[in-house]
This record gives C-alpha cells, sequence and structure tokens, in this order.
C-alpha cells in the first residue's frame, strides 16, 4: 500500500514519529477504504429478518460491528484522542475472533451460536481454546501474547497510561489533558496499531462469507493514492554519548550554554559531531534525515520517551 504507515510497526513509528506527511497520507486511504468497506456491508441491510438465527446474519453483525469500532479509532486519533483508540482496540479484535470462532462451524461453535443468539455472553478464551485445538500451543501462545499487550489499554496499566504524559524539568510528569498536547510518539504508534488492525479485517472479511477478495482488493485499489509519501527522515538511530553531556546526564557547562535542538555536523560515517539535547532528560537518540544529512527538529526529549 502506498502509505509507510500501512506496513509500519508500531515500536518503529513511536521512536520515528514526525513523517506527519505520511500519516496524513494513510488518514485519507484509510477513510476511503474504511467507507468503501462499509458500503458494501450496509448492503444487507433490510436483508436480515429480527428472528434470523442464522451464522451469516451473525458474521454480518459482528463484523460491520468491528468495523464501525476501526472508523471510531480512525476519528478519535485524527482529533488525537488517543486514550479512546486504544480502547477500541482489543474490543475489534476480539469482535472479529467471535466470528471467526463462529464460522468455524464445529458442533461446539454451532451450540455457541445459538447462545449467542440467546444474548449469552461467549468468553474469548473459548476462541483461545479453539485455537490452541486446531493450530496449537505456540499459535495459541503468540495469540496469547498479542492479547496481553492490547489488554494494557482496557486495563489501564502504568505503561499504558504514560503514554498521556510528556515530561517536565526534572523529570517531572505532566498530564496531557488536552488533545493539542498528545504525545507524537503514542499518535504515530496508534496510527500503525490501527493499520495492522484494518488489514486484519480485510482478511477476516474475505475469509468469513460476507465479502470476496476480489470485493476487499478493488475497496483497496480505489482508496489507495498512486503514489507514496517520501520519508523524510531515516529511523532514528542510538549511539554513544558525545562530549557536553556528563555521565549523570547533565550538560557540562564548559561547553557552553546546553542546546535546545539536536546539533549535528558532517564528519566520519556522518555521526560525528552530534550532541543529543539534553534539555529535559538523556533521550540517546539522534534524528538523520533520509538523504544523510542532519535537520533540525524539534527535540524529542520533551516528549517523553520512556
Amino acid at each position: 500500500m502506498p502509505s509507510i504507515v500501512w506496513n509500519r510497526h508500531p515500536e518503529e513509528a513511536y521512536r520515528n514519529p514526525y513523517e506527519y506527511a505520511a500519516q496524513k497520507q494513510f488518514v485519507r486511504e484509510a477513510l476511503n477504504l474504511l467507507k468503501s468497506l462499509f458500503s458494501n456491508y450496509e448492503g444487507l441491510s433490510m436483508v436480515f429478518p429480527r428472528d434470523d438465527k442464522s451464522l451469516r446474519k451473525a458474521i454480518w453483525m459482528l463484523q460491520i460491528d468491528a468495523l464501525d469500532s476501526l472508523r471510531d479509532c480512525l476519528e478519535s486519533l485524527t482529533l488525537k484522542q488517543h486514550r479512546l483508540a486504544g480502547r477500541l482496540f482489543r474490543d475489534t479484535i476480539e469482535t472479529l475472533d467471535l466470528a471467526a470462532y463462529l464460522h468455524s462451524d464445529s458442533p461446539a461453535a454451532k451450540r455457541d451460536l445459538q447462545k449467542w443468539f440467546e444474548d449469552k455472553v461467549i468468553p474469548h478464551r473459548i476462541y483461545r481454546d479453539y485455537i490452541r485445538k486446531t493450530l496449537g500451543k505456540k499459535a495459541a501462545d503468540q495469540r496469547a501474547d498479542y492479547y496481553g499487550q492490547l489488554s494494557k489499554f482496557t486495563h489501564r496499566t502504568y505503561r499504558a497510561l504514560l503514554k498521556g504524559y510528556s515530561l517536565g524539568r526534572d523529570n517531572l510528569m505532566v498530564y496531557n489533558s488536552h488533545p493539542s498536547d498528545s504525545l507524537p510518539q503514542t499518535l504515530a504508534a496508534f496510527h500503525a496499531i490501527l493499520a495492522d488492525h484494518i488489514g486484519i479485517f480485510c482478511a477476516e472479511a474475505s475469509s468469513r462469507g460476507i465479502l470476496t477478495r476480489d470485493d476487499v482488493d478493488r475497496a483497496k485499489k480505489a482508496s489507495l493514492e498512486a503514489a507514496t509519501v517520501p520519508r523524510r527522515f531515516a529511523q532514528t538511530l542510538n549511539g554513544p554519548w558525545n562530549q557536553g553531556i556528563q555521565a549523570d546526564g547533565h550538560w557540562s557547562a564548559q561547553y557552553g550554554r546546553r542546546p535546545c535542538w539536536p546539533l549535528a555536523t558532517p564528519g566520519q560515517n556522518g555521526l560525528a559531531g552530534l550532541r543529543p539535547c539534553p534539555r529535559l532528560h538523556p533521550c540517546r537518540r539522534w534524528i538523520l534525515k533520509a538523504n544523510r544529512s542532519f535537520t533540525r527538529i524539534t527535540c524529542p526529549c520533551r516528549f517523553g520517551n520512556w
């Protein structure tokens, strides 16, 4: 897909959050893709009777609900409301998992389908047990690790909450209460997670009988832009301390006023003379443009890289 965000790892996005143009391209493409997919699902309105208890109806209801959750995620991130988007990530995946389990059409799934229509809760552990029996323990463990990461947004673990804080002087925490204060690192990572979830939805949509592979491919083709917005920066580099920064991470006065920008002058391997900004806390990171020349950019320190 044209936007680099579609294939971007959340950790890489978090470490290199300043690809704003590419992120905007992803938002445009994702908005068009989700809208196109939704129009296909909406075409099944006025098709299923209220008392119909068929598998196809259940799959349609679950998948269109997951699709609407993805649309809500995208809208929330566009408004820089990452807390709401984080809570929806796990909800979306578990809804798709329930549809996948019911679609397996096993004797147990058939019984649970009727229970679902009777308004009974089908616990997610039922799906995990199904994966363990059909795909093996390794696949089940991998899924469990993935769900565990998503659960942190739902259960508000310490590091999940830290995504809503930046650092002030002396490493003192500042709560970002307004959307405009949202960390660019958090938003970049959440866009990458959303891209992954949209990809999962497309695969599920074409595998459970509601849409065909051609339907999904047509939606993608109509939604993606002709050219990829290029990266402005290469991946963030980690490296040794430069002169001016003491062992305790503070700026040494003998080197003059400490910089508020990452400073760089070309040298051996393009790195000599580079000084990370220590204004608020040592980030140990350098920003390098894709063309290998250094550039000025707002210091990543002040956004609080935990």
